[in-house]
């Protein structure tokens, strides 16, 4: 059997980091879970007509709920496609790893969480923005994440 490469397990401090960033910093996991946290009872507040305050808490329990669900995904997709054993150590460091450029994009996200916002707002200048955001650094994401599959060492 021939020996695989890996890096360097990363360190706690910078798996959480990168977990932020997977969970939050994550264009298309952001929209999605800001938009069920707009939707389930107790996760957003009118404030006024046309603007709400999202409940953080919901928001962050539904976003580590889809970054889950995204890791186990593409750890199935991995394993069915045959690029992983039954069991590899470093497929989670992999996986948050590939997520560093969305790093970029977690302060914008929580200033959005934590402030009022106005719907106009949100759909004319927040969801776009994301969802340009969502097709570059998805296809960032994607490529890293492809990359990062078990190679046989030379």
């Amino acid at each position: 059997m021939a020996d695989v490469v890996s890096s360097p397990p990363l360190s706690g401090p910078v798996r959480t980091l990168y977990a932020l960033a997977a969970a939050v910093g994550y264009p298309p996991a952001f929209l999605l879970a800001y938009l069920l946290t707009l939707a389930v009872p107790y996760g957003a507040v009118e404030k006024s007509t046309n603007v709400f305050s999202v409940n953080p808490l919901i928001f962050a329990a539904l976003a580590a709920a889809i970054c889950a669900g995204r890791y186990f995904l593409w750890r199935s997709w991995r394993r069915w496609r045959g690029k992983a054993g039954a069991f590899e150590g470093g497929a989670l460091d992999a996986w948050l790893a590939a997520h560093k450029p969305c790093l970029a994009v977690v302060p914008v996200s929580v200033g959005i969480v934590a402030i009022d916002m106005e719907g106009n707002a949100f759909g004319f200048l927040i969801f776009p923005l994301y969802a340009i955001l969502g097709i570059a650094l998805g296809v960032w994401v994607h490529r890293r994440l492809r990359r990062s599959s078990a190679r046989p060492a030379a």
